[in-house]
């Protein structure tokens, strides 16, 4: 194994990078609980002890910090003295209401996960970068290289798994990047990074291949959605179920809209001022967070994306969209498309990917995913009782999430392509639904 392959998995996937990050071995934390649960034990049995209700409640908690496999960090066994020094001071004062709920807090500080890890560093990004260009036929792949990911490598190198935790899930975004033949092993290699540091692991967007793998590991869960691919090659915008779309198209056109394709990397200082400034005067575009958006716009982070820029008559920026690259090229993903709230000109987005596609045949362009939509089956023009309660739901938040407006402009491809699948823990699905819920709608 290469020095670059020994270094790819993060400090935490190893005993001594664990050890030296401030977590105690496996026996020093049981050591640890064990004692405080002797403790509460005795404390139980003596059942007129002011602090016996507390102590039971303390006790349950360390089971559940066991049963997680929670490491114990210095950090939470410092914080967890404190709150035990402070309870044992109140129950010898008089306050044994104080002293009941500090002995379960103590014991909820101990087994609380290890906390998040740092995004990647820039080496492993790269490498990442590398995996990204072996990675084809997947509509998820580019958002693998958002910043704030932390990255866990195959044990040879030649796939990786981008994920973040939240509320003590590690949540996997996607499926891994890299050698198809090598993604069950950063899987496995995910999975023990998980379990060492006593998170919970769930996938927000596995694709029906790398979710049979997933499920072998013991987890389940259910389709959520489906991507919206375009095949370059054969796509056309001819015959009767895409007169929206080229009614749209030449609306915009006729409009006076031009449109130019530029990669982030080649715009001139000039250019990039134009672009934030157009960003800056409109509100911000209904993101879609974790999953299916880079971070990171126009300020050089992802300099190998693609950008297509339109003007109006008049020369003016007043739209652009901007597409992650994988596959070495061949497959381009729609990060975020973004107006000028004062533009006017409709079918701005379809003249948009109309012009990506025309520049995709031109430079072997294969694929070209345009979004992933949640829950398709609301939004049919059929819907019985329970679709129907669904739509109604959806229609409620569209003000902050908007699937309606996105379904409707991506039905307009009839390109609606394979599931995605959202898989956890049987016996975590709340914990699980309130962290994919907090990386959606918090990260930027």
């Amino acid at each position: 194994m290469t020095q670059a392959s020994r270094t790819g998995s993060a400090a935490l996937t190893r005993p001594a990078g664990r050890r030296a990050a401030g977590v105690l071995s496996a026996i020093q934390g049981n050591v640890v609980r064990f004692t405080l649960a002797v403790l509460c034990v005795l404390v139980v049995a003596r059942h007129h002890h002011p602090l016996w209700i507390g102590a039971l409640g303390a006790l349950l908690l360390l089971i559940r910090g066991v049963l997680l496999r929670r490491p114990v960090t210095l950090r939470h066994l410092a914080a967890a003295a404190l709150v035990l020094l402070a309870t044992s001071g109140a129950a010898i004062s008089g306050h044994p209401g104080i002293g009941q709920v500090g002995l379960a807090l103590g014991a909820f500080v101990l087994c609380l996960p290890v906390p998040p890890p740092a995004p990647a560093a820039a080496s492993d990004r790269q490498r990442a970068q590398r995996l990204l260009d072996a990675s084809s036929d997947d509509a998820l792949a580019p958002f693998a290289m958002r910043a704030d990911k932390s990255l866990v490598f195959s044990p040879s190198g030649g796939a990786a798994v981008a994920y973040r935790v939240r509320c003590g899930i590690a949540v996997a975004s996607g499926d891994p990047i890299g050698s198809v033949v090598e993604r069950g092993a950063a899987i496995t290699e995910f999975l023990r990074v998980a379990a060492a540091n006593g998170w919970r692991p769930a996938v927000l967007g596995a694709g029906p291949d790398t979710s049979a793998a997933w499920r072998a590991a013991g987890l389940r869960g259910l389709a959520f959605g489906q991507d919206v691919v375009l095949d370059v090659p054969r796509f056309t915008m001819t015959g009767r179920n895409f007169r929206n779309l080229r009614q749209a198209v030449h609306r915009a056109t006729n409009a006076g809209m031009t449109a130019t394709v530029v990669l982030e990397a080649d715009i001139d200082p000039q250019l990039r001022t134009e672009l934030q400034d157009m960003v800056a005067a409109g509100p911000k575009s209904s993101g879609r967070g974790f999953s299916m958006m880079l971070g990171g716009l126009l300020d050089g982070t992802h300099r190998h994306t693609l950008l297509v820029i339109g003007r109006d008559g008049d020369g003016r920026v007043v739209a652009f969209q901007r597409y992650g690259i994988a596959g070495g090229g061949t497959d381009l993903a729609l990060d975020v498309p973004w107006r000028h709230p004062h533009a006017g000109i409709n079918g701005m987005d379809e003249r948009l990917v109309a012009e990506a596609i025309d520049w995709g045949r031109e430079h072997r362009v294969q694929r070209i995913s345009l979004a992933f939509a949640p829950f398709p089956d609301l939004f049919a023009d059929h819907r019985g009782p329970l679709r129907a309660t669904g739509y109604a739901l959806a229609r409620s938040l569209d003000g902050l999430i908007r699937l309606e407006s996105l379904y409707r402009f991506l039905r307009k491809f009839h390109a609606f392509g394979p599931p995605r699948y959202v898989l956890f823990r049987p016996l975590a699905v709340l914990p699980v639904l309130a962290a994919m819920l907090l990386l959606e709608f918090s990260a930027g």
